[in-house]
């Protein structure tokens, strides 16, 4: 055998060497994304749960959501405190949300249906409406800062008060 030929089949040897490599760590990749994705879905879904799980636990949590479907109630001090803390723990989780939508890691399909039922929420819920205000003015998020979740929150905000503006 010649040295040309050994030199071939040393040059074969690396390119299917570099091929079998390249393959391998699109397949690692690929894996990666895909408990990227799956950890984003779980992190979200985890959120949520955990402030059913509170409300559910707390009978005064679940009255106080129940007096916040009036935007015009009165809440004591306490209740205010306490309606605060839980626009807190939905814009915690709309963090989240907003996380896995910004890095692509939450399918269109799961980002909509997280919208609609925020949007939902805060119509459900108008007396929650200025705790959550207050905790986007605190966290210095203002209207059209952060598109997607935070727009959405806005938008509905926005919307009480203009329909409280109207009566």
């Amino acid at each position: 055998m010649d040295w040309e030929a050994i030199g071939a089949v040393g040059e074969l040897l690396s390119a299917a060497a570099v091929l079998a490599t390249l393959i391998y760590l699109a397949l690692q990749i690929r894996q990666s994304n895909n408990i990227a994705l799956r950890d984003s879905r779980t992190d979200v879904v985890s959120a949520f749960t955990e402030i059913t799980k509170t409300i559910l636990g707390n009978p005064e949590l679940v009255s106080l959501r129940i007096k916040l479907r009036d935007k015009d109630s009165e809440l004591s001090d306490i209740e205010k405190e306490q309606a605060l803390l839980l626009a807190d723990h939905y814009f915690g989780f709309w963090s989240k949300v907003n996380v896995s939508v910004s890095t692509g890691l939450l399918p269109t399909a799961n980002k909509k249906a997280y919208f609609e039922g925020t949007r939902n929420l805060i119509r459900t819920y108008p007396g929650l409406a200025p705790y959550i205000e207050e905790c986007l003015l605190n966290s210095q998020i203002r209207h059209g800062d952060f598109p997607g979740i935070y727009d959405i929150i806005w938008q509905e905000i926005e919307k009480l008060k203009e329909s409280a503006s109207d009566t």
